[in-house]
């Protein structure tokens, strides 16, 4: 879920560091996507689709990485802001997922443009109503990313500490997981890494759920809202 294009070189300037060394698929960042030795049906996709291609000429397989062809990493960014103590209930969870399937709807639509899809995925994300209460306190939609928006998640404004309380609860960016496929775990049956909005990390485990039960075992991302942001870019997968 990061675009790459945007990403490299000004502020990623290695893609080995996309790779993380506990995956089951780790290897040379050469290897895994630009000589396509991937196993992700994402990247697969990518590849049939023809999205591999720089001014019109392939880029695949011309031992040269570049952004286009990095699709599917083990790690997860989601630009939005979503207070993790928020999901308490199933509605919460129920909630999530149909506003996941609405986004990606949107950006993913091919009646769209390129720039409307660019824009749907870089602005602030209004939920849709479905008459179930927001995710978000009072909320109807989920700030994108940046500087200061953890303000928007302050209960005590007379708390000077708060400000930075907000941003040690923001996720920003986590270990790959899903519900059922240990092939998408970076750390079975560990649980994940998370980067947090302060810069910390964090290490949360997994608590498997059985059946279709909704996983609640931990916090934001390790739980099904993470799934759900999986399964919604893998295709239900």
């Amino acid at each position: 879920m990061i675009d790459m294009e945007t990403m490299y070189p000004e502020y990623l300037n290695d893609f080995q560091v996309l790779v993380c060394p506990s995956s089951p698929w780790a290897g040379p960042a050469l290897q895994l996507w630009d000589e396509g030795k991937n196993p992700a049906t994402t990247y697969e996709e990518a590849v049939a689709e023809g999205h591999m291609f720089l001014n019109g000429v392939s880029v695949h397989q011309n031992g040269i990485i570049e952004p286009c062809e990095v699709y599917e990493h083990p790690y997860v960014y989601f630009g939005w802001a979503i207070n993790p103590t928020l999901f308490q209930a199933t509605e919460d969870y129920n909630f999530f997922e149909n506003a996941i399937e609405n986004l990606v709807g949107k950006i993913t639509n091919p009646a769209n443009t390129t720039q409307q899809c660019k824009q749907y995925a870089d602005e602030d994300w209004i939920f849709p109503d479905i008459g179930i209460p927001s995710i978000l306190a009072s909320s109807r939609q989920a700030y994108r990313l940046r500087e200061g928006i953890e303000r928007f998640l302050i209960t005590d404004i007379n708390n000077p500490s708060s400000a930075n309380m907000a941003q040690s609860i923001l996720p920003v960016m986590w270990d790959e997981i899903s519900g059922d496929e240990a092939s998408h775990f970076n750390h079975v049956p560990g649980g994940c890494n998370v980067l947090y909005m302060d810069g910390h990390v964090e290490f949360l485990k997994f608590v498997p759920q059985s059946g279709s039960e909704i996983n609640k075992g931990n916090s934001f991302p390790v739980n099904s809202g993470g799934i759900i942001i999986h399964e919604a870019s893998h295709h239900g997968e």
